[in-house]
């Protein structure tokens, strides 16, 4: 099998800037190699079985991270299903995202523990885009601006419910939404 591939006539996208008209090489290892104008393919010394594709000026740049995602395509982490966090990582690699942090709503304790595990089930089994771990919204938020939460969900600071949350992500919950103001955040801030 050749791992070997030159992008072609590829617009570049970096963290800098933008260049028409490149070539990008990737090699064996399947990293990025050298990126560089189309006028010097001719020069290069590339293995013969190296693989040349003409992407026709389409952008190739590096893969999207989204950090807070509830759901995508009809799927989301409020169904708590294992098959929904992996329909989600799929549909997320059509769109050039290949890393996200499924996000739990603000709810009632048990649906929010459910979602927090089907997520951390769900790792390791993506086909699509990869689960960075756990962004929890709430339960600790102030009922004063709930936004779109489960008013139902929210709670005072509470330890133990917070050590609920904490053993169901299995030390993947990477990001918590909490309103600071809140009694006992301090001692929360501190466990985390």
């Amino acid at each position: 099998m050749n791992l070997r591939t030159v992008l072609t006539n590829a617009t570049v996208v970096t963290g800098y800037a933008k260049l028409d008209d490149c070539a990008l090489y990737i090699d064996e290892k399947g990293e990025i190699g050298d990126i560089f104008n189309m006028r010097r393919l001719a020069t290069k010394n590339l293995p013969p079985d190296t693989l040349i594709i003409d992407v026709d000026g389409a952008f190739v740049m590096p893969g999207l991270i989204d950090s807070h995602l509830h759901g995508i395509g009809g799927w989301g982490t409020e169904d708590r299903e294992v098959s929904s966090i992996l329909n989600m990582s799929e549909r997320l690699a059509d769109f050039g995202v290949t890393a996200f942090m499924p996000t739990v709503y603000t709810d009632v304790l048990e649906k929010m523990l459910d979602s927090t595990r089907a997520i951390v089930a769900a790792m390791g089994k993506e086909k699509g885009a990869k689960i960075m771990g756990v962004n929890l919204e709430g339960p600790f938020i102030s009922m004063e601006r709930v936004g779109a939460q489960n008013p139902e969900g929210v709670r005072k600071v509470d330890l133990k419910v917070f050590e609920q949350l904490i053993e169901a992500g299995e030390g993947k919950i990477l990001c918590m939404t909490v309103a600071p103001e809140l009694k006992g955040m301090r001692e929360l801030a501190l466990m985390a």
